[in-house]
């Protein structure tokens, strides 16, 4: 005998508002799905809005990205739904092709995908055949105090790598033990 947990429409809202996530950088020009209705709950809409068309247009249940010549910001809101709860959930996206800094990188929450260039300061775990990934330590700039590992690193041109050389990398951040690290699956170039 099972009893069925009920949520409140607050509950319902609060866990769907968790769920849904846009990446806060983006590089290159994207077409994201962004869901009608939530992930765990049917009875809960969620409708989106943007603070600029041009460069994050929202059409057809798709936000589509195209990253400026010149970086910018862009404000996409989402509006979450389940009888008379609403709430807001704001992201702030930022669009540049250049590569982005330490510091930048830092204000961004987890699991943002960034790209960033740099110099090779440590081979951590050498070159894996079986996985096909090598983890490494650059160095963004001249920024020596923060350096940005890149953890099992794939990518044409990784089984070469070596100290010194200079990279770009792109993938999706964490941070680990109060430092930011590319996660596992980060790409060269």
């Amino acid at each position: 005998n099972y009893a069925e947990v009920v949520k409140t429409a607050a509950e319902k809202v609060e866990a769907e508002k968790e769920a849904v996530k846009i990446d806060a950088a983006f590089s290159d020009d994207a077409v994201i799905e962004l869901p009608a209705v939530g992930k765990y709950y049917d009875d809960v809409t969620i409708t989106w809005a943007t603070n600029n068309e041009t460069n994050a247009a929202i059409a057809d249940g798709k936000l589509t990205i195209v990253v400026p010549d010149n970086a910018t910001t862009v404000t996409v809101t989402a509006t979450i739904t389940c009888g008379d709860v609403v709430e807001t959930k704001v992201f702030e996206i930022s669009l540049s092709k250049a590569p982005i800094s330490i510091p930048e990188a830092l204000a961004l929450p987890d699991g943002s995908n960034i790209l960033v260039s740099g110099t090779v300061k440590e081979i951590n775990t050498e070159w894996s055949e079986q996985y096909g990934n090598i983890t490494v330590t650059i160095q963004v700039g001249d920024n020596a105090e923060q350096l940005l590992q890149c953890f099992r690193l794939k990518g044409d041109g990784a089984a070469d790598l070596k100290v010194g050389d200079t990279i770009t990398v792109t993938g999706m951040i964490k941070n680990y033990q109060g430092k930011i690290q590319f996660n596992a699956g980060c790409t060269l170039g």
